[in-house]
């Protein structure tokens, strides 16, 4: 289903969608998993979480710059899909302070090549960063939400607030959790993001192509999202070890290819790699290192693909 643009939402929260429209709406909703509330409340019960729920989806919509004409609440099948908004919109409006003015009073760890490092947030949420990789925190986390923004890999164990969502915002990709043990792979140069969940659940949202729009996906224990550059997105089971044997120090591969193989290589030891002779092979490493010297794996490279490597500095060639 396509993603919901913000003038649809807020035609629907005016009360002026066609039945077809408001149809496509809530399907969306409920495909995203929008409801918490039971579908059963006394008449009391349902008119103190109506006023409150809509109290805060208004202060939502004025915040995000959406405006609200009347007094219009929602009726009782609508108050999950209310909810749905509120968590919608505020992943709209942290999107819109993601500026470069918006992070300078705050501030950043970051790891060099072959360096894992761990540290906990004011909050007590620890997180774990891969090589090659930095996290920026805004002085006010913690106050009015949780929100940093990843460039690299890092490993996520939540600290719970059910008043304040965690989100990591990589790319165009923001990760949102209460509480929960997560993985975020957003390195630039690899041209995707990926999101794995070890425990819990957390909500991925991606800002759409259509303007102000958000495509949603909520992940299980043990699956990943992989967000490629063009839009789209793969949800799919992961190999644990593969994708988070790096806290360990461990490189695992499973039938990757030489572009891979040499990416995972130059972040761990801080190397370069010219390997234009051998573009165009079909390379399918499966295996996994653990503290073991370049030369070495150099070498078990060598022996598997004949191929030769010179290294001079921090420059390896390799070479038919």
């Amino acid at each position: 289903m396509s993603p919901i643009s913000r003038n649809m939402l807020e035609k629907y929260l005016r009360g002026e969608c066609s039945p077809d429209e408001e149809k496509h709406v809530r399907n969306w909703f409920d495909l995203n998993d929008a409801g918490e509330y039971p579908t059963v409340l006394d008449e009391k019960e349902y008119s103190r979480k109506e006023q409150k729920l809509w109290g805060r989806l208004t202060r939502s919509l004025r915040g995000a710059g959406m405006s609200v004409k009347g007094n219009r609440r929602p009726y009782r099948r609508a108050i999950p899909y209310a909810a749905a908004v509120v968590l919608l919109l505020s992943v709209w409006f942290a999107w819109e302070q993601l500026n470069p003015g918006f992070w300078r009073n705050g501030s950043s760890y970051s790891t060099a090549s072959g360096e894992v490092r761990s540290f906990s947030l004011p909050d007590g949420t620890v997180v774990t960063l891969n090589a090659m990789s930095r996290i920026k925190i805004p002085a006010d986390y913690g106050r009015k939400d949780r929100s940093v923004y990843l460039e690299g890999e890092g490993y996520f164990m939540v600290q719970k607030n059910p008043d304040l969502a965690f989100t990591v915002y990589s790319n165009d990709i923001a990760t949102t959790a209460l509480g929960t043990i997560f993985n975020v792979s957003a390195y630039p140069t690899d041209g995707e993001t990926i999101v794995s969940l070890h425990e819990g659940s957390v909500s991925v949202n991606r800002k759409g192509g259509e303007e102000n729009s958000v495509q949603h996906m909520v992940l299980e224990p043990g699956e990943e999202i992989i967000c490629s550059g063009n839009g789209n997105f793969v949800r799919k089971l992961f190999n644990r070890m593969e994708r988070l044997g790096w806290k360990d120090q461990v490189i695992y591969f499973d039938q990757a290819d030489l572009q891979e193989v040499i990416r995972k290589l130059e972040r761990y030891y801080g190397v370069s790699f010219d390997y234009r002779e051998l573009e165009g092979d079909n390379w399918e490493l499966t295996g996994e290192y653990r503290y073991v010297p370049l030369k070495d794996i150099l070498e078990s490279l060598s022996f598997n693909y004949g191929i030769k490597y010179k290294i001079e500095d921090e420059q390896v060639t390799l070479f038919k």
